[in-house]
């Protein structure tokens, strides 16, 4: 008996076919769970962004106590040392006393005004949105302002002292 060596036409275009559907599910998986991950990446970055401007933001608007709305896009702080921050919303960046605040994220609302009550400490709303790729987040938040406390001196009388 003779022995045939090799592969008939059949079997090597049934095992290219098989190969094809494999290296075709392994990309396609790599491609969804790599879109996957951009789109988790990109929430993470938004979501970082979003804490750290509003942040700078509420910390900002502790000491206020003046806020001069100049157009839709600009907003003044005035802040009890008479310090004047300037927020400006320019092009979906927004920019605090001439510096960027968020990285490549679009600023799509920021808004500040100022509450005083007679029977409550003065409040700061901030509303804020920021809109990334897929996402956007937005909140309007109410800032109790602090209230200015002097310290009474401990010791009254010069004698007293150390």
């Amino acid at each position: 008996m003779k022995e045939d060596a090799g592969f008939t036409l059949v079997e090597l275009l049934v095992s290219m076919l098989l190969a094809l559907i494999a290296t075709t599910l392994a990309s396609s998986v790599y491609l969804i769970t790599a879109r996957l991950v951009d789109g988790w990446r990109e929430g993470v970055r938004l979501e970082n962004t979003f804490h750290q401007t509003i942040t700078r933001l509420a910390e900002d608007a502790y000491d206020v106590v003046a806020i001069e709305s100049r157009s839709d896009a600009t907003v003044s702080l005035v802040r009890a040392d008479g310090d004047t921050l300037l927020y400006l919303l320019q092009n979906g960046v927004l920019y605090r006393n001439g510096r960027a605040m968020n990285d490549a994220s679009f600023v799509a609302h920021m808004a500040c005004r100022r509450t005083v009550a007679a029977d409550s400490p003065a409040r700061v709303v901030v509303a804020f949105s920021l809109a990334g790729r897929r996402r956007s987040l937005a909140v309007e938040t109410v800032i109790a302002q602090r209230a200015l406390v002097p310290w009474l001196p401990v010791f009254t009388n010069r004698s007293e002292w150390p």
